[in-house]
C-alpha cells in the first residue's frame, strides 16, 4: 500500500506540473524564455515591456522595452547585440481596438573598426566614441503614426559600449550620460537610451521551476521543504534595452483632459514586438543573407501572458499574432484559469480554491483595462475597452491621467492591491512587483470586486502570496534612463553566490 500510495501522489503532482508548466507564474523570468521558437533565438526575445508616467519629467511618459534573457555580463570577446537584421518596437493602441496607431521602431547596423584584432575594445573607452570602441553598434529610432506622418527621431547613433570591466570601463556612468539622446519636434522634447541595463525584473525562477515552489511558502508545498527567503533568479544579468520619454500630449487620443481620470481619451493600450526577414539562407562563406518581407517573431504587453495563459500549443503562435486577434485565437485561456486549478494541488489546504472558469477578473486584468471606480477604488480609471468592449486584447494598459505617486522606483510595489493608483496592472513600474500582483490575481483577491455576490477569495494566504523576492538587485537610477547600469564581466556576481559568506570580500571590492 504504501508503494502504490507513493506512485500514485508521484504521478498525482507529475500531472500537476505537467499541466501547469511547474507553476509558471514568473517562470522564464516575466518573458525570459517564454516560448519554443523564440527561446531559440534570444536577440530577439521580449523580455519586459514597461509604461509609466514620469515623475521627474512632468508630462512625459516613458516606455521601455528589454530584450535578450538573461544575459551573462562575462559574455566576451563576442559580447552581445541588438540584430542588425531584426525590427524592434514599442506599439501604441490609443483607441483600444487592438491595433497599433503609433510606432517606435529601432533599427540597427555594425560596424567594426579593427578587423585585425580579437578584441571588443583596444584600451580604456573613456568616451562613447573612443577611438578604443572596435565592435561598433548604430542605430536609428523612427516615430510611425498611422495615418500620419514617419518621423526619423534619431538616426545612425552610436551605442553605448557593453560594461566590460574597470579597465576597459573606468566611469561606466559618463559614457551612460553621453548616450542619452534628445530632440525637439514639433515642439515636443523626446528622450531617448538604447543599450545595455541591468535587468529590471526580479523573480525566484529557481524555485519556481521546482516543482511550482515558493521558498516562504515551502512548509504549504505538497512536497514540503524548509521556509526560505527567496532568491532573484535574474541578479547579476543584464538586458538590451530601448528607452524613450515623450509627450503625453503626442500618445494620447487628441482632447485628454489629464485633469479627469475618468476620460478614457487619456488611457493608452502597449505593447512591444520584434519582426525579421522571412527568410534566412546561411551561406558556404560564414555569411548570413535576410531576405523577403518582416514577420513578427515576439510579442510581450502584460508581463506573465504567454507563460501562464497560453498553452504550450500556441506559444508560438501567440508570439507572431496582433492583439486584435486574441479573443479568437487564445479567448478560451483567459477565462478559464488552468493556474487557478493548479494552485489548490501543489499548495493542499492551504490556498483557497477559487474559480476555475468564467474569470472575469483575470479578463478585465489582461484583456480588457480595471474599471477602477466600479471595483469600489477611487481616484483611478484604466479601462480603455469601454471604447472598443467587443475587442479585449492583451495589451499593457495605463490611464494617463493618474499621476506619478512616487519618484521613479519608489512606489509601492504591490501597485493597486496596496493602494498605490499609478502601479501595475495601471501601467507597469520599474518596482512594480508583478510576479506577487498576479499571485494573487489568479488567487482571486478581485474576484469579489468584479463579481460582488462570490465569495470573498481576498483572505490569508491567497492576499500573502509570494516568490519571496520583492526588489531588484540594484537601485534604479533616479534620472533618465532610469533602468540601473548593467554589471559589469569583472566584479559580476548572481545572488546565489552572494548569499554565501565566501563571497563577502569580493563583494566588497565590487562597492556593494
Amino acid at each position: 500500500m504504501r508503494v502504490r500510495y507513493l506512485l500514485g501522489l508521484a504521478a498525482f503532482v507529475a500531472a500537476a506540473v505537467a499541466g501547469l508548466r511547474l507553476v509558471a507564474v514568473g517562470a522564464d523570468a516575466s518573458s525570459h524564455r517564454e516560448a519554443p521558437l523564440i527561446s531559440q533565438d534570444p536577440a530577439v526575445d521580449n523580455v519586459d515591456t514597461y509604461v509609466f508616467r514620469t515623475s521627474d519629467a512632468p508630462g512625459t511618459v516613458t516606455f521601455v522595452a528589454t530584450w535578450y534573457p538573461f544575459m551573462e555580463p562575462t559574455g566576451g570577446p563576442n559580447f552581445y547585440r541588438f540584430d542588425p537584421s531584426a525590427r524592434y518596437n514599442i506599439n501604441i493602441d490609443r483607441d483600444g481596438d487592438g491595433i497599433e496607431d503609433i510606432i517606435y521602431r529601432w533599427e540597427f547596423s555594425n560596424q567594426t573598426v579593427n578587423g585585425g584584432t580579437f578584441l571588443y575594445n583596444t584600451g580604456p573607452m573613456t568616451a562613447i566614441n573612443s577611438s578604443a570602441y572596435n565592435l561598433r553598434q548604430y542605430y536609428t529610432v523612427t516615430e510611425i503614426i498611422s495615418g500620419g506622418p514617419t518621423t526619423v527621431l534619431f538616426a545612425n547613433q552610436l551605442m553605448i559600449p557593453e560594461n566590460v570591466g574597470p579597465r576597459s570601463n573606468p566611469n561606466y556612468a559618463q559614457l551612460r550620460n553621453q548616450a542619452i539622446r534628445v530632440g525637439t519636434f514639433g515642439g515636443d522634447t523626446i528622450r531617448e537610451f538604447t543599450g545595455p541595463r541591468d535587468d529590471p525584473f526580479f523573480v525566484d525562477v529557481g524555485s519556481i521551476f521546482d516543482l511550482g515552489g515558493l521558498r516562504p511558502l515551502n512548509q504549504f508545498h505538497l512536497i514540503k521543504l524548509p521556509n526560505f527567503k527567496g532568491i532573484d533568479s535574474t541578479a547579476g544579468f543584464n538586458v538590451l534595452a530601448n528607452v524613450i520619454q515623450v509627450p503625453i500630449t503626442r500618445v494620447v487620443t487628441p482632447g485628454c483632459n489629464l485633469n479627469n481620470v475618468t476620460d478614457t481619451k487619456c488611457t493608452i493600450g502597449v505593447w512591444a514586438t520584434a519582426e525579421r526577414r522571412a527568410v534566412r539562407t546561411f551561406n558556404p562563406n560564414g555569411t548570413i543573407s535576410d531576405s523577403g518581407g518582416y514577420v513578427q517573431v515576439s510579442r510581450l504587453g502584460m508581463p506573465l501572458v504567454n507563460e501562464v495563459v497560453i498553452d504550450l500549443a500556441r506559444k508560438d503562435l501567440f508570439n507572431a499574432s496582433r492583439p486584435f486577434q486574441d479573443v479568437t485565437l487564445f479567448g478560451d485561456r483567459v477565462l478559464t484559469s488552468e493556474l487557478a486549478s493548479l494552485m489548490p494541488v501543489l499548495y493542499p489546504g492551504a490556498v483557497v480554491s477559487t474559480p476555475v472558469t468564467n474569470r472575469n477578473d483575470l479578463l478585465a486584468i489582461f484583456a480588457t483595462g480595471l474599471n477602477l471606480p466600479a471595483l469600489g477604488i477611487t481616484g483611478g480609471y484604466n479601462n480603455q475597452q469601454q471604447l472598443s468592449p467587443t475587442k479585449p486584447s492583451e495589451q499593457i494598459r495605463i490611464n494617463l491621467a493618474v499621476p506619478p505617486s512616487a519618484p521613479v522606483g519608489q512606489g509601492k510595489r504591490l501597485g493597486i492591491l496596496d493602494g498605490d493608483l499609478a502601479g501595475f496592472p495601471n501601467g507597469r513600474r520599474l518596482e512594480d512587483d508583478v510576479v506577487d500582483i498576479e499571485l494573487r490575481a489568479v488567487a482571486g483577491v478581485f474576484y469579489k470586486l468584479v463579481n460582488p455576490s462570490a465569495p470573498d477569495y481576498n483572505v490569508f494566504p491567497n492576499n500573502a502570496l509570494t516568490d519571496g523576492v520583492d526588489r531588484n538587485d540594484k537601485e534604479f537610477l533616479t534620472t533618465f534612463p532610469y533602468l540601473a547600469d548593467p554589471w559589469d564581466g569583472y566584479y559580476r556576481i548572481h545572488q546565489n553566490q552572494y548569499q554565501t559568506q565566501a563571497a563577502s570580500s569580493f563583494l566588497n571590492a565590487a562597492g556593494w
